[in-house]
């Protein structure tokens, strides 16, 4: 007997997922926390992310309205990212993280494989 499998739409844990899983959208949300920053220390802040990964990560925030990318003109032309208010609803969930990881950093070693060289 099979169990059924629960549909996207009805599971809110799925859903948040979705919106900010993987490890640069969850990165890009944890430092945009404090305030807006402009896309060059938003990108610098990313380490080893490359280019196009960054972009395609920041405008699906945009997309699912977690990021608000802000245009300041100027030459050369300056852009800004912040979260908006659902954004910025999101930390309480990154403070628990956060506390979660502190707690457990003694053991993180055991819970992520090491990376193949």
């Amino acid at each position: 007997m099979s169990v059924p499998r629960i549909a996207a739409a009805s599971c809110p844990i799925e859903r948040a997922v979705r919106v900010i899983g993987g490890r640069w959208k969850t990165m890009i949300v944890y430092h945009l926390l404090p305030g807006p920053l402009s896309y060059g220390h938003l990108r610098r802040r990313m380490g080893s992310c490359s280019e196009r990964v960054f972009v395609r990560q920041v405008r699906e925030l945009e997309s699912d309205g977690v990021v608000e990318r802000v245009a300041l003109g100027g030459n050369p032309p300056r852009v800004d990212y912040r979260l908006t208010p659902v954004g910025l609803e999101l930390h309480a969930m990154f403070a628990a993280m956060k506390e979660w990881g502190e707690l457990h950093a003694e053991q993180a070693h055991d819970l992520v494989p090491p990376r193949a060289s």
